[in-house]
């Protein structure tokens, strides 16, 4: 973790933004009625707002219903109970940082607002990889799309011997 952090310290001054998040916990709670639901349903739809702005919500909303948080789903930017899942689909982000959003068509000088991307932080001996290994970014991408998130950034970090 000790690396991690020295990592994600390094990323935030060279983005001038803070990052938060670290080792937020992933469980994404997969239902009792098979595949098809599973696919149709458990992962969220992308963010309109940041996932920091979102949290608070949800903290809010669990509070009022006497919910733990983590024991809620998001739908896009709304949350329920889940009842007892199949399965869970778990993992832990490395961190998340809030950016300006990005589009193919952005004018100059048009604000669209911020957006949450996740940081997923690995650590190289000898030298970065280029392309990044792809179980690299199947991870990153698994932690996108369970987030509601569409973008991220794989932070590879050398490390000597």
């Amino acid at each position: 973790a000790r690396h991690e952090d020295a990592a994600l310290a390094a990323y935030s001054d060279r983005v001038g933004r803070k990052v938060y998040g670290d080792q937020r916990r992933i469980s994404i709670p997969l239902p009792k009625e098979g595949p098809v639901q599973a696919l149709g349903t458990v992962f969220p739809a992308p963010l309109a707002s940041c996932l920091s702005q979102i949290d608070a919500e949800a903290e809010r909303i669990g509070k009022e219903a006497g919910i733990e948080p983590s024991s809620m789903k998001r739908i896009g930017n709304n949350y329920y109970e889940v009842d007892e899942p199949f399965f869970r689909l778990t993992g832990f982000v490395d961190g998340l940082v809030d950016l300006p959003r990005k589009t193919a068509k952005h004018a100059k000088g048009d604000e669209l607002g911020d957006e949450t991307v996740v940081l997923e932080v690995k650590h190289r001996m000898g030298k970065v990889k280029e392309p990044p290994e792809i179980y690299d970014i199947v991870q990153l991408s698994s932690y996108c799309r369970a987030l509601g998130c569409t973008r991220g950034e794989l932070v590879q970090c050398l490390r000597k011997p």
